[in-house]
């Protein structure tokens, strides 16, 4: 049987795309980058949201450099 529990990798992905809206730059920044480098599938589209709508350049630069960070 499959625990439907998620881990605690899966519980920090969730936090790092809820902090994608924070409303600290540095913060939202630290989570792109963050689920680039961890190639979480689910942030996907709210990384590409970032990228396009965010009004930090930084932000918006981290954005970019994660979604590179995915394999097509």
């Amino acid at each position: 049987m499959f625990d439907t529990q998620p881990n605690a990798f899966e519980e920090k992905i969730d936090q790092m795309i809820t902090q994608l809206g924070d409303k600290s730059a540095a913060k939202r920044r630290e989570a792109a980058e963050f689920l680039g480098e961890v190639a979480a599938a689910d942030a996907v589209p709210d990384l590409v949201e970032v990228y396009r709508k965010d009004k930090s350049a930084q932000v918006r630069a981290a954005a970019a450099y994660s979604l590179g960070m995915y394999k097509s």
